[in-house]
C-alpha cells in the first residue's frame, strides 16, 4: 500500500472494515510511531462537517482508558482520523468465548466508567458504547474507542434500511427515538455491555434491527440470574438499573456507577458477597416475598405477614435515613404488597404510598409514576374519609403538574387542596398554597393574579407570624414587579425579603435575593449597586459551594457588563456556560446564550449574536418560557436596528 498521507502518515495495511468506516495501520513519520487511521464513510457535506467536528472534539480527550486522537485531516472529500494504535483484543472477541468471570467483568466496567466520566465532564458523549469499541491490551487495560464519531441521529429510519444492526444491540431508548442525548445514554449502553459480559449474551435478541429497537423501548430484559445463577443480587440490581427505559431512573452519572461497582467488587473480594449458585425457596410463598433478596427470604421463611411487614418497614426507614432511597423504595413497595395481600386500607397504607410517590418525584424525577401513586392514595382517602391527607396529596399533585408546566391542572389541584386546608382551619398550609398559586401565575405571565395570591400569602404569614413564608412572598412580589419593570417597587420588596432571610439566617435565600436585587439595579442603570449585590451573592455562593447559583451570578454579571466591557463579560459568560453544561441546566443555558447574544451585539459580531439568540429561543420554547422568548425578541430587535444603522452608514445614507 505505502500511500503517504499529508506528507506525514504512511498507510501500510487495512486492519478493519465495518458498516461505518475503514481502519488502517500506518506510521507517523514525524513521530516515528505506529498509528491507526480511521476513514469514516461520508455520504454528504453535512456528514463531512459533523464527523470533522466530533473528531476534533475527541482530540481534547486525554485519559489512560481512552484511545487518543492525534490528528484530523480532511482531503478530497474524506476525513482521516489519526489515532493511537492499540495492540490487543476487542471485548467482543472475549465475549464470543462465553461469559466473563464476575471480578473481571466488574474491573472492565469500572475502567469504562472512568473513561466515560472523563469524556462526559469534557462535554463529550460516546453514543456508540459496544464491545467492538472497547479494546483490552496485553495487561488487561481497557481502551475505549470512537467517541462521538459514529453518531447516527435517525436510528429508527436507519433500522428500516438495515444499516445499523450491530449498533442497535446497545443503543438506549432515547437514542433510538432520536431524542437529545446526555451521558445517561452511554450508561444504558454500558449496562447492555455489562449484561453481555456477565451472562454471555445481550439482553435483547431480535430477528432484525427494528425488532431490537422496539425491545429497547418496551420490553423488560430477562433476569440475569436466569442465565447466570452465580450472580449476587446486588450486581443484578446494578445492571437492571442501568437498563431502565427512562434516563431519570438510571444512575445519575458514571461517577456514581463506578462507586457502586467498586463497592460491590470490594465486597466480593472481602467475602461479604458470595458468587455462588442460588437455591430456590421451597414451597409456595406470597408474591411480596419475591421482591426481597434470597437471604431475606430465607431469614423470613415461615414468618407471618405482620412480622414481615414490621421487618420491611424498619429496613425502609433505615435505608431512607441513610439516603439510600432506591432501596427504601423497594421496601415501601413490599410493605404495600403485604397490605394488599391481607386486604388492609388505612392511613398507614396511604402514608406508604405517599412515601413511594415522594421518592419517585423528588429523587428519581419519575413524575408519571409519582402521579399514578398519589392518585391511588387519593382513592383510599376517599374510601376511608381521610381529609387532611387528601389535602396534602392534592398539594403534591399540584406541585408535580407545576414542574411539568401544566398550569391549569396544577392550579385546579392547588385550589382543591386550599379548600380542604381552609375547611381544616390550617392557615400555615393555606398560606403555602397561595404562594404556590402565585408562582404558577408568575410562570404563566399572569401578573395581576400572581400579585393577588402573593398578597394573600403575605396577609396569612403576617397574621400567624410565619416568617419564612413572609420573606419568600416578598421575594416573589419583587420578582413580579421586576417583570412589570417597576424597579423601585421591586427593590423595596427585595429589601423586605432580605431582612426576613437575615433574621432566619438563611444564607442561600440571602444570596438569591441579592442576585435578584442586582438584576433590578442593573435594569435601572445603577451599575455600582448592581455589582455590590452580585459580589455579595458570589461570596455566599462560594461559601456554600452552590455551583449552579455561582453560574447565575457570573451570567448576570456578564449581562451587566455586556455593553460597557464585552471582553470581560465574555470571560464571565464562558465560566457560566461551563457550569450550566456541567449541571445539564437547560433553562440556565438559555439565559447564558441570551447574554452571549448581547455580548456579540456589543462587539458588532452580528451573525454570532443572532445565532446565540436563536439558540436561546430554542430552549425557551422547549420549556414554554414565553417571558424569555419575548425578552430575546426585544434584544434581537435592538441588534437588528444597530445592524441596519451600520449598513446605512456604510452606504453613506443618513437616517
Amino acid at each position: 500500500m505505502n500511500q503517504i498521507l499529508s506528507e506525514r502518515y504512511r498507510l501500510e495495511a487495512l486492519i478493519g472494515r465495518g458498516a461505518m468506516a475503514e481502519v488502517y495501520r500506518a506510521t507517523d513519520l514525524a513521530e516515528d510511531r505506529t498509528v491507526a487511521i480511521k476513514v469514516p464513510y461520508v455520504e454528504s457535506e453535512s456528514d463531512l462537517g459533523r464527523i470533522r467536528r466530533e473528531a476534533e472534539l475527541s482530540m481534547t480527550l486525554r485519559h489512560p482508558s481512552i484511545v487518543e486522537v492525534y490528528d484530523v485531516i480532511e482531503l478530497e472529500g474524506k476525513i482521516y482520523i489519526v489515532m493511537e494504535y492499540v495492540e490487543g483484543v476487542k471485548l467482543s472477541e472475549i465475549i464470543q468465548e462465553g461469559k466473563i468471570p464476575v471480578d473481571k467483568a466488574l474491573d472492565i466496567a469500572i475502567q469504562i466508567c472512568h473513561a466515560l466520566n472523563h469524556a462526559h465532564r469534557s462535554g463529550v458523549i460516546h453514543r456508540d458504547i459496544k464491545p467492538d469499541n472497547i479494546m483490552l491490551d496485553s495487561d488487561g487495560k481497557v481502551k475505549v474507542m470512537d467517541f462521538g464519531i459514529a453518531e447516527r441521529r435517525d436510528l429508527l429510519n436507519s433500522a428500516l434500511t438495515g444499516e445499523i444492526a450491530g449498533t442497535v444491540l446497545y443503543i438506549s431508548p432515547e437514542q433510538a427515538l432520536g431524542d437529545e442525548l446526555d451521558g445517561r445514554s452511554d450508561l444504558y449502553s454500558l449496562g447492555v455491555v455489562l449484561y453481555e459480559m456477565l451472562v454471555g449474551q445481550p439482553p435483547f435478541k431480535g430477528e432484525n434491527a427494528l425488532t431490537l429497537i422496539y425491545q429497547h423501548l418496551d420490553e423488560p430484559p430477562r433476569s440475569l440470574k436466569d442465565l447466570n445463577p452465580t450472580l449476587p443480587d446486588e450486581i443484578e440490581e446494578i445492571v437492571l438499573r442501568l437498563l431502565e427505559k427512562e434516563p431519570d431512573n438510571r444512575f445519575s452519572s458514571t461517577e456514581e456507577l463506578a462507586e457502586e461497582l467498586i463497592r460491590v467488587k470490594r465486597d466480593i473480594e472481602e467475602g461479604k458477597l458470595k458468587v455462588e449458585p442460588t437455591g430456590e425457596v421451597e414451597g409456595e410463598v406470597p408474591k411480596y416475598m419475591e421482591m426481597l433478596s434470597e437471604s431475606e427470604r430465607e431469614t423470613l421463611k415461615g414468618a407471618s405477614d405482620e412480622e414481615v411487614l414490621r421487618y420491611v418497614l424498619k429496613r425502609a426507614e433505615g435505608e431512607r435515613e441513610a439516603e439510600r432511597f432506591r432501596n427504601a423504595l423497594n421496601y415501601y413497595k413490599v410493605a404495600v404488597e403485604i397490605l394488599d395481600e391481607i386486604g388492609v386500607e388505612d392511613l398507614r397504607k396511604i402514608d406508604l404510598l405517599c412515601q413511594i410517590a415522594w421518592i419517585y418525584s423528588h429523587i428519581m424525577g419519575n413524575l408519571s409514576d409519582a402521579l399514578e401513586t398519589y392518585h391511588r392514595s387519593l382513592d383510599i382517602c376517599d374510601r376511608i374519609g381521610e381529609t387532611r391527607k387528601r389535602a396534602e396529596i392534592f398539594k403534591e399533585i399540584g406541585n408535580i403538574h407545576s414542574i411539568r408546566g401544566e398550569w391549569e391542572i396544577s392550579n385546579e389541584a392547588y385550589r382543591e387542596s386550599m379548600s380542604l386546608f381552609e375547611e381544616l382551619g390550617e392557615l400555615r398550609e393555606l398560606g403555602n398554597i397561595y404562594s404556590n398559586l402565585s408562582m404558577n401565575y408568575f410562570e404563566e405571565g399572569r401578573w395581576e393574579l400572581a400579585r393577588e395570591n402573593c398578597l394573600q400569602a403575605i396577609r396569612i404569614a403576617e397574621n400567624i407570624g410565619y416568617m419564612e413564608l413572609l420573606a419568600d412572598s416578598y421575594q416573589l412580589l419583587g420578582m413580579i414587579h421586576s417583570e412589570l419593570r417597576q424597579w423601585d417597587e421591586a427593590i423595596s420588596y427585595y429589601e423586605k425579603a432580605l431582612q426576613g432571610f437575615k433574621e432566619l439566617a438563611d444564607l442561600r435565600r440571602i444570596a438569591h435575593t441579592n442576585l435578584n436585587m442586582g438584576v433590578a439595579y442593573s435594569e435601572m442603570g445603577m451599575e455600582r449597586e448592581a455589582e455590590e449585590c452580585f459580589k455579595r451573592s458570589e461570596e455566599i455562593a462560594e461559601q456554600l459551594e452552590e455551583t449552579r447559583l455561582l453560574g447565575f451570578v457570573y451570567m448576570n454579571m456578564a449581562d451587566l457588563k455586556s455593553s460597557s466591557d464585552p471582553e470581560r463579560a465574555k470571560r464571565l459568560c464562558d465560566d457560566a456556560l461551563s457550569i450550566m453544561r456541567l449541571a445539564d441546566d437547560r433553562p440556565g443555558l438559555a439565559e447564558v446564550y441570551r447574554v452571549y447574544g448581547l455580548i456579540y451585539t456589543a462587539l458588532g459580531k452580528w451573525d454570532l449574536a443572532e445565532q446565540f439568540f436563536k439558540n436561546s429561543i430554542d430552549i425557551y420554547e422547549e420549556n414554554n418560557n414565553r417571558i424569555g422568548i419575548a425578552r430575546v425578541y426585544r434584544h434581537m430587535g435592538e441588534m437588528f436596528k444597530r445592524r441596519a444603522d451600520e449598513l446605512f452608514r456604510e452606504l453613506g445614507i443618513s437616517q
